[in-house]
């Protein structure tokens, strides 16, 4: 008993060495003198420095991992620190280490945050965001159209208010019709003005006198639940409430995250872990019903045994059933493909009608690309309308076969195959009908 009583002490202060000797070197490496540099208001922010006589940014102040930057430009004599994140010489204005163009500097002056929100605490050095001159009112390096720098307010995250509008960043402006309001439990994304309710600067609700945010993702009024200000279709709003992290339910049906779990009974559903929940008919593994586990069976010390992945591996059979394995028994073909008794999984389901002796890797180095029959997949996914016969893999996201050429899993328009010639830099975008098309891409970023 002694034994393991000083085996654990001198584990637990291995560990806190360890962990001190992180923190030590992290503070040794990024120290500005370690790096030549100087801070040049050091209260105001840690991240305008004069390194070799010229002035530098050092994003968050962190040199080991990003570095300094010179500010082109920079009239180091003139150079004055605003805030974190604006700066200012005789010429220009400055965002981080971009140039606020038509700024002036003479007049130039953040605009401080006068409003606190119950569910954020600002540290003394953050900036709001916004800096105005005799002019104009600037949202990072952007002018707000129209703003009046005489009566601008910056409120909480990237809002802010003049005498006639709200404002969000520079993307979007609404008439001001009342002062506005945070809300308890909420993000910074939320603001109320009388019935309206703003979540990042769009109108989501005008029910603001019956509007509460439950958590800062989930939100509702008496007609609709919101997670991240979008309408959750089908829930009951006034039933709703959150049992957990990962799972909610109605009067209708139990949820995972935000999807709903077929066959839940909302009545007697119970929460085990993470993972793992149950009613009186069905054990539920997140979204999906675990066959061949009777709710009497699984207990909360139950749950935590088969929430071990180690020892247990979830295969998911269908969209809303799964079957719980032992991970001893399951063979990895690729990270995207596993083998149990001989049947073949992907991560979302089983695959009717192959065995593992059929899964072929058609690209052995990465393992992107598999064929099962006349089947093909990239990462998992279906490749769809592929000709057997003629199908090869170009690199490490295209390939083709006689009719089509295929980045990643999806077909692209306006192209032969006859004529396509892969070169480093090509990509897929996705355009407004939801096709997707060649696109060149930068490599030298």
């Amino acid at each position: 008993m002694n034994i393991l009583l000083w085996l654990a002490i001198g584990f637990t202060g291995f560990i806190i060495t360890y962990f001190l000797l992180i923190v030590v070197f992290s503070r040794y490496v990024n120290s500005p003198s370690k790096n030549n540099a100087t801070a040049i208001n050091k209260e105001k922010s840690n991240q305008y420095y004069i390194e070799d006589s010229k002035v530098v940014y050092v994003m968050g102040g962190n040199f080991f991992n990003i570095g300094a930057k010179e500010i082109d430009g920079a009239d180091l004599d003139t150079f004055i620190v605003l805030d974190q994140d604006f700066a200012k010489d005789k010429h220009t204005v400055y965002y981080n280490d971009r140039p606020i163009i038509g700024a002036d500097p003479d007049t130039a002056v953040p605009i401080p945050k006068t409003y606190n929100h119950p569910s954020y605490r600002a540290s003394k050095k953050e900036s709001s965001g916004f800096i105005k001159d005799a002019n104009h009112v600037y949202c990072g390096s952007q002018q707000l159209t129209m703003a009046d720098p005489d009566t601008f307010t910056a409120l909480w995250g990237v809002y802010g208010m003049d005498n006639d509008f709200i404002y969000y960043y520079n993307d979007y402006k609404i008439p001001r019709t009342d002062t506005p309001s945070c809300i308890d439990n909420s993000s910074a994304e939320v603001l109320r003005m009388a019935d309206k309710i703003l979540y990042s600067g769009q109108v989501i609700s005008d029910q603001g006198a019956h509007f509460v945010c439950m958590d800062t993702d989930y939100s509702k009024d008496k007609a609709h639940v919101y997670r991240y200000g979008k309408i959750q279709d089908g829930v009951d709003a006034e039933s709703f409430k959150i049992l957990s992290p990962y799972f909610r339910i109605d009067k209708n049906t139990a949820y995972y995250f935000d999807t709903p779990i077929m066959g839940s009974d909302a009545a007697t559903f119970q929460v085990l872990n993470e993972s793992f929940s149950k009613d009186n008919q069905h054990v539920y593994f997140e979204d999906r019903q675990v066959i061949d586990r009777s709710p009497n069976y699984i207990s909360r010390s139950r749950a935590k045994e088969l929430n071990k992945r180690w020892l247990w591996r979830p295969l998911r059979i269908t969209k809303t059933t799964v079957r719980l394995v032992p991970n001893a028994n399951v063979s990895d073909i690729t990270n995207y493909f596993y083998s149990y008794k001989n049947d073949v999984y992907t991560y979302d389901e089983k695959i009717d009608g192959i065995k593992a002796s059929d899964v072929i890797i058609l690209d052995e180095e990465e393992k992107y690309f598999t064929r099962a029959k006349d089947l093909f997949f990239y990462y998992g996914n279906p490749i769809p309308n592929v000709d057997p016969d003629t199908f090869i893999v170009i690199s490490e996201h295209f390939s083709k076969d006689v009719n089509q050429v295929y980045w990643c899993q999806y077909p692209l328009i306006n192209i032969k195959p006859s004529l396509f010639e892969y070169t480093e830099g090509l990509g897929a975008e996705q355009n407004e009908q939801g096709d997707y098309q060649l696109a060149t891409f930068n490599t030298d970023l």
